[in-house]
C-alpha cells in the first residue's frame, strides 16, 4: 500500500494506490512506536511478575561426597615406619525447600552417611551406616504472620502486570483514535485539493472563453482583469490545499510508523454519516458515561496502581514489626553396620524408637529501623498520590466524554445545516449564471456567489471530517474503540464498527439488565 519515492509528489488520485482505513489501522498496530513501546512495557511487567513468583518456587537440592583420609602419626611402628590411620567415608543428601504464601516455610531432607576406619594396627572395622529423615517448619508469629513480604510483593507484581495490560489497551485505543482522526483529515485534504483543482480549472476555462469574446469585441476588456484576479486567488487556494495535504500525509505516515516523507495512497473510505440511532444514544449520555467510566482502561489501570500502592504500604508496615519465628523440627534415623560401599542407604538396621523433635523461638528487632520507617513514608506518599491521580483521572475522563458527546451532537447538527446551505448555494449559482447571461447580474456577482458556493463545499468537507473525528473521540472516551475487554495483546479490529455506533449500542445493550434507568 506504500509507494516508495524520494520526495513527496502530488499524483492524480486515480494513479495512487488506495489506502483503506483497515490497512491504516493494521499498520499502526504493527508499527506505531507508542504501541510497540507499551508491548515491551507489558513484557517487562510480566517478567517482574515471574520474578516475584520465584520466591515460592520449589527448591530441590542434592549432593554426594566420597572421601578417603589418611592421618599420619609422629610415632613410628615396630618396623620403623610411621603409624597411620585410614578413614573411608561417603555421604549422600537430598531435599527440598518450599516457601508458602501464608508465611510458613517447609524444609525436608534425607541424608545417608557411611564411615569405615582402619586403625594404626591395620585392623579395619565394620562400615558404620546412618540414614536420617528430617522435617523443619518455620512459622512466623509476628512479622509475616499471614502474608510475608514475598507474598505481598507477588500481589503487588500481579497488580502491576494487570495495570500494564490496561495501559496498553488504553494506549492502543488512543493510537487508533489518532490514526482515524489523521485518516479523516487526510481524506478531507484530498477532497479539498480536488475541489481547489476543479475551481482553478473552471476559472481558467471562464477566462479563456471571455478572452475569446473580448477578442471578438463582444465583451469589455475590463472583465479580463477581474477574471485574472479570480484565477490568481484560486491558484493560491490550490497551493494552500497542496500544502495542507502534504502536512496531513506526513502526520498520518508518522502515526503508521513510516517515514514522514512516505507517499500514501489516496484514501478510499467515505466519511461516516449521522445514523438514525444517534439521537437515541445521545439522549442516554449520562448512562453511557457511567458505563464508559466503569470499563475505561486508563481508569482500571489507575485502580490497579492504587491497589498496588496499598499493598506496598502493607508490606512496609509488616517490615516495621519485630520478627518472631517458631521453628519446629522432627527427624528419624536408622543405623546399620556393614553393607556395600554404594548400597549403605538401604542397608537393614535399627531404627530409633521415637523421633527427635525440637522447638526454637527466634526474635529479631531493630529499635530504630530507619529503612522500614523510610519505606513506609515513601509508600504512604505514593498511596496518597495514587488516590489523587485516580480521582483526577475520573474527573478528566468524565469531562473528556462530555466534550466528545457534545462535539458529536453539535457537528451532527452542523452537518445537516451545511448540506442544506450547499443545496441553496448550488441553486443560487445557477440562478446568477442565468441572470448574468440575461444581463441582469454582473460577472462579479457570479464570481462572488460561486466563491460562496466553493466555501460551502469546503465547509461541508471540514464538517464531515469533524463529525468523523468527533465520533472516533466519542468511541475512544467511552472505551468502545476496541473489542470487549480481553487479556490478550492481539485485537480483532472491525473497521466498520470504528466509525459507526455498533460498539456503543453493544455496550448499552449488554449492560441494560444490570442498570437502573
Amino acid at each position: 500500500m506504500i509507494c516508495a519515492c524520494l520526495a513527496f509528489t502530488f499524483l492524480p488520485l486515480a494513479q495512487a494506490q488506495e489506502l483503506r482505513l483497515a490497512e491504516a489501522l493494521r499498520l499502526a498496530l504493527q508499527q506505531n512506536g507508542d504501541v510497540l513501546l507499551q508491548i515491551q512495557q507489558v513484557e517487562s511487567a510480566q517478567g517482574q511478575l515471574e520474578q516475584a513468583k520465584g520466591a515460592f518456587d520449589l527448591s530441590l537440592s542434592a549432593s554426594a561426597r566420597q572421601e578417603r583420609a589418611v592421618n599420619v602419626s609422629a610415632q613410628n611402628g615396630a618396623n620403623g615406619k610411621p603409624l597411620q590411620t585410614r578413614n573411608q567415608s561417603a555421604n549422600l543428601q537430598a531435599g527440598f525447600k518450599k516457601q508458602l504464601k501464608n508465611g510458613m516455610s517447609l524444609d525436608y531432607g534425607i541424608s545417608a552417611s557411611a564411615q569405615q576406619n582402619t586403625d594404626t594396627a591395620g585392623i579395619t572395622g565394620l562400615q558404620q551406616n546412618k540414614t536420617t529423615v528430617s522435617f523443619n517448619f518455620n512459622i512466623p508469629l509476628w512479622r509475616g504472620r499471614h502474608e510475608n513480604g514475598d507474598a505481598l510483593r507477588l500481589q503487588s507484581a500481579e497488580r502491576a502486570a494487570q495495570a500494564s495490560l490496561h495501559t496498553m489497551r488504553q494506549q492502543t485505543s488512543q493510537v487508533l483514535q489518532n490514526v482515524m482522526a489523521a485518516y479523516w483529515d487526510y481524506l478531507a485534504r484530498n477532497q479539498q485539493l480536488t475541489l481547489a483543482q476543479g475551481s482553478v480549472q473552471r476559472a481558467r476555462q471562464l477566462l479563456d472563453s471571455t478572452q475569446k469574446l473580448v477578442d471578438a469585441n463582444e465583451k469589455p476588456r475590463g472583465d479580463l482583469v477581474l477574471l485574472q484576479a479570480d484565477l490568481a486567488d484560486k491558484q493560491n487556494n490550490l497551493l494552500q490545499a497542496e500544502l495542507a495535504l502534504q502536512e496531513s500525509s506526513r502526520n498520518l505516515a508518522r502515526l503508521l510508523g513510516k517515514d514522514s516523507e512516505s507517499v500514501l495512497g489516496a484514501p478510499l473510505e467515505r466519511f461516516p454519516q449521522p445514523q438514525e440511532q444517534l439521537d437515541n444514544i445521545l439522549e442516554q449520555g449520562a448512562r453511557l458515561q457511567q458505563l464508559a467510566l466503569a470499563q475505561r482502561p486508563d481508569v482500571r489501570a489507575a485502580q490497579e496502581q492504587l491497589e498496588q500502592a496499598r499493598l506496598n504500604v502493607k508490606q512496609a508496615d509488616e517490615a516495621r514489626k519485630p520478627k518472631l519465628d517458631l521453628n519446629l523440627g522432627v527427624s528419624m534415623a536408622r543405623a546399620s553396620e556393614g553393607g556395600s560401599r554404594l548400597g549403605f542407604p538401604f542397608a537393614a538396621g535399627n531404627t530409633q524408637s521415637e523421633p527427635t523433635v525440637f522447638a526454637r523461638l527466634s526474635y529479631e528487632f531493630a529499635p530504630e529501623n530507619h529503612a522500614a520507617s523510610g519505606a513506609a513514608r515513601v509508600n504512604a506518599a505514593t498511596l496518597a498520590q495514587s488516590e489523587v491521580r485516580l480521582r483526577d483521572l475520573r474527573n478528566q475522563a468524565m469531562s473528556a466524554f462530555n466534550s466528545a458527546l457534545q462535539k458529536t451532537k453539535v457537528t451532527a447538527r452542523q452537518l445537516q445545516a451545511a448540506r442544506r446551505s450547499l443545496e441553496l448555494y448550488e441553486l443560487a449559482v445557477r440562478q446568477e449564471i442565468t441572470k448574468q447571461r440575461n444581463g441582469i447580474a454582473t460577472l462579479i456577482d457570479v464570481i462572488t456567489i460561486e466563491g460562496r458556493y466553493n466555501g460551502a463545499q469546503a465547509a461541508l468537507i471540514n464538517l464531515q471530517a469533524d463529525f468523523a473525528k468527533a465520533l472516533g473521540s466519542l468511541l475512544h472516551e467511552s472505551a468502545c474503540l476496541l473489542p470487549p475487554q480481553d487479556a490478550g495483546r492481539a485485537y480483532e479490529i472491525d473497521p466498520v464498527a470504528l466509525y459507526s455506533l455498533q460498539n456503543i449500542q453493544r455496550l448499552l445493550a449488554q449492560s441494560a439488565p444490570n442498570m437502573t434507568p
